[in-house]
């Protein structure tokens, strides 16, 4: 079961790469170990996103110009941000 700290550690990874504290490679690790930690059914949306996202982070580290990486992969993070608050809502809401 992943709990609320997991994801909490998930933010504040993907705060610290966006504050150019984490690098790409210890970010793409952070979404992988909290990926592993979703087990629950009705969480599988958000753990195929956050593979996914692991995989797109990949694809754009070895394939974009090392000097435009970091612009790349914010909308990319961005998505993923929604995609954790759309999980942490109650279910039935919306």
């Amino acid at each position: 079961m992943i709990g609320r700290s997991d994801l909490d550690d998930l933010k504040e990874a993907m705060l610290g790469y966006e504050s150019h504290v984490l690098s790409l490679d210890e970010l793409k690790a952070t979404i992988l170990a909290t990926a592993d930690r979703v087990t629950e059914h009705d969480r599988t949306a958000l753990r195929q996103r956050l593979l996914w996202t692991e995989g797109r982070l990949d694809v754009i580290q070895y394939t974009t110009d090392t000097h435009k990486i970091y612009a790349t992969t914010l909308p990319v993070l961005e998505e993923l941000k929604k995609k954790i608050e759309q999980s942490e809502q109650p279910t039935g809401a919306g």
